[in-house]
């Protein structure tokens, strides 16, 4: 038997052992994914002005922000959302 025949039988053999901390280490990695992706990826700065002061962002402002933004007041989109709750945003393009 090769030494990598080997170190896969060892792992298949105790892989058991980490399940129960599989789903924390999973977390961790994609909490680690998505802060790197907000870093890369942060907030418009006249957004971020435009909220100065407000105690809670909700959807709903950042929605406003992009129609004021992007010219969108009288103009048709094509909205997709994935996940829908109750539909609250849904309603809120419509």
């Amino acid at each position: 038997m090769t030494l990598l025949a080997k170190i896969k039988f060892f792992l298949i053999k105790t892989i058991y052992l980490f399940a129960p901390v599989a789903d924390f280490l999973f977390n961790l990695v994609y909490l680690t994914r998505l802060s790197r992706w907000i870093r890369l990826h942060p907030l418009p700065k006249e957004f971020v002005e435009h909220m100065a002061g407000k105690i809670d962002i909700v959807r709903r402002d950042l929605y406003e922000y992009i129609v004021v933004k992007e010219g969108l007041k009288n103009e048709s989109i094509d909205y997709l959302e994935f996940g829908v709750y109750k539909g609250a945003s849904l309603r809120w393009w419509s």
